[in-house]
């Protein structure tokens, strides 16, 4: 099983937009941990606690704090003539997608317009990587997973946005990055979980703070399935599609390679929201009642589920961990962290332990 090359990553310049979100802040700490030179640019954290204000004094980079539509602000982060661009800076809630539309857009498709306008004819550039979604497919009729080749299609402003999104770094890519050997690619992962997320309108966060207060959890889809995958399968994904693209690139071969891929997590039956509550209240030793959420809400779709056939195949990735040990690991960040450890510990002790599977 494919794991990250540290070595790869030593020494290299990395732009990492989107540091202080949750994936941002797991990320921008595991590129540090394995000697990249880091500059991050990102809105400050909005909600407290934060992974990122938790490990900010540990983890040795440039932080920009500053939105990714801000031109000035980004050629200052390329001032240090970043080799690989990784763009996670964005509106990531369906809910609040309806809520701000316009915004939606702006921060995921024009942040992205503007983004790769900035990075045009920067001759250090090797590579840029968009996180984009899983949601980004039309839901498939037969039932049966989403694969690259599918195709598009968003019913609600954030999916849309996310879809645009992937049209815009494809527009980019044939109009000026990959005539000059530059690809642009992007992943596509399904629900992410792990210690450290503290967002509004999650799941996992949503535990985390019913068990403290002790009120019951109002879900408000409780049957619907989701790939649930341990952020660290996630990022080694991400880590190994670029290091695999930039090493056929400098080497010149005549090979192409894939625009786009999904990660997910190892193939069995999707856990529904109800299921994932009980195991990590199992996991955590605690009782966490629920209850349906008083409606209207929002329509999503009540199952997703994507294909991770292709990134296997390509690099030799699949998840280390099963959907019940991606749980556990997070119950067992989470009840750690309510007994005093630090996030800088937790987060540590996980990268060290899963490279060890």
């Amino acid at each position: 099983m494919v794991k990250a090359n540290p070595a790869f990553w030593r020494g290299r310049r990395v732009l990492l937009t989107g540091h202080t979100g949750f994936k941002g802040a797991w990320l921008v700490f595991w590129l540090a941990r394995m000697g990249a030179k880091v500059t991050a640019l990102s809105l400050p954290p909005n909600q407290s606690p934060s992974l990122w204000n938790e490990i900010e004094t540990d983890t040795s980079i440039r932080s920009i704090f500053a939105d990714v539509r801000d031109v000035g602000a980004l050629k200052s982060a390329l001032s240090d003539r970043p080799q690989i661009v990784i763009h996670m800076a964005a509106q990531a809630l369906v809910g609040r997608g309806y809520r701000e539309p316009a915004e939606t857009f702006s921060v995921n498709t024009m942040g992205t317009v503007i983004l790769l306008e900035a990075l045009r004819g920067l001759d250090s550039l090797h590579c840029v990587f968009v996180v984009t979604s899983d949601k980004v497919y039309r839901e498939r009729r037969d039932g049966a997973h989403s694969r690259e080749e599918d195709c598009l299609g968003g019913n609600d402003p954030y999916t849309a946005s996310k879809v645009a999104q992937e049209s815009v770094c494809l527009a980019y890519s044939n109009s000026y990055f990959e005539p000059n050997g530059i690809p642009i690619l992007t992943g596509r992962a399904g629900n992410v979980v792990g210690g450290g997320d503290w967002s509004q309108q999650r799941l996992i966060p949503d535990i985390w703070r019913a068990a403290r207060s002790r009120a019951p959890l109002e879900l408000r889809y409780p049957h619907a399935t989701r790939p649930w995958q341990h952020v660290l399968d996630c990022l080694t994904g991400y880590l190994c599609y670029i290091e695999k693209v930039v090493s056929l690139s400098h080497a010149r071969q005549n090979v192409s390679w894939p625009r786009h891929l999904n990660f997910a997590p190892q193939a069995a039956r999707e856990l529904s929201v109800a299921e994932v509550v009980e195991a990590i209240g199992s996991d955590m030793g605690l009782q966490l009642p629920w209850k349906v959420a008083a409606g209207p809400h929002p329509p999503e779709n009540l199952r997703l589920g994507i294909d991770a056939s292709l990134a296997e195949h390509e690099l030799a990735w699949s998840a280390a961990l099963s959907q019940t040990a991606t749980l556990q690991w997070t119950a067992d960040w989470y009840r750690r962290y309510s007994a005093g450890d630090s996030a800088v510990q937790l987060c540590a002790e996980q990268i060290e332990r899963f490279g060890t599977i």
